[in-house]
């Protein structure tokens, strides 16, 4: 198996390529999101013991006279600027904000400020989707993540980009890929090592990325073996 700091060293070498890309199914449209728990007044599927240090436990039921006490609600949060007006929900110093429309987020610093694309707490504006039952079943049985890949798809709002040749292109923007039936988003797990073939083929998918720039800006690549780098390196 290949680790993640070889794999950073090989990608050093080889190509400008991120090891987010690699870690990521290339086959699809994932964004590395962050995942934020805060605790709750509500009843939650997750649940933090406040006798066992904080162990985390997949759809506890307490009675009401506990206060709900030890429930969480997840935030997956991405980068996405947070600008003065928007209206988004997002995190902000560990607390969450539903706009920035109001004049007192004029003293936030709202380049701190975390776009929240998916929440556990139902509560939430803008028809905010959830993650899937089975996603938060492993969080709890893992002790909790910090981060998880999210998958987005194309989306045609039918805009149009007129070119300096006066034809025009369809905008292709990317939307992140909700189920329409349950609300819930689409994420993948975070590999941390490969074994011998994928990162071959990655490294042939990077190499070939190299090949066609060099043809496009009609440039020299020379008589680079990849396959001997590959056994040299490997």
């Amino acid at each position: 198996m290949v680790n993640r700091r070889k794999l950073e060293n090989i990608y050093g070498i080889i190509n400008n390529v991120t090891l987010k890309q690699m870690a990521s199914n290339t086959d699809k449209n994932l964004e590395r999101a962050k995942v934020h728990m805060l605790p709750t007044n509500d009843r939650s599927l997750v649940f933090a013991s406040p006798i066992h240090d904080g162990v985390l436990a997949f759809d506890v039921s307490l009675p009401h006279s506990s206060a709900w006490a030890g429930y969480q609600h997840l935030y997956f949060t991405t980068d996405e600027e947070i600008k003065l007006g928007d209206a988004k929900v997002f995190l902000y110093e560990n607390k969450v904000y539903l706009s920035s429309t109001s004049d007192r987020f004029k003293n936030f610093d709202l380049t701190k400020a975390k776009h929240v694309i998916s929440s556990t707490d139902k509560s939430l504006p803008f028809n905010l989707p959830q993650p899937s039952q089975a996603l938060i079943k492993a969080y709890c049985e893992q002790g909790g993540f910090d981060e998880v890949d999210v998958e987005y798809e194309d989306a045609n709002y039918g805009a149009l980009f007129t070119l300096k040749d006066g034809s025009t292109e369809t905008v292709i923007a990317q939307k992140l890929k909700v189920d329409p039936i349950h609300n819930t988003i689409t994420t993948h797990r975070i590999k941390d090592s490969w074994n011998r073939q994928e990162v071959e083929n990655k490294i042939c998918e990077a190499f070939l990325g190299i090949i066609t720039h060099y043809k496009e800006n009609n440039l020299e690549l020379g008589g680079f073996d990849h396959n001997k780098w590959i056994k040299e390196n490997l």
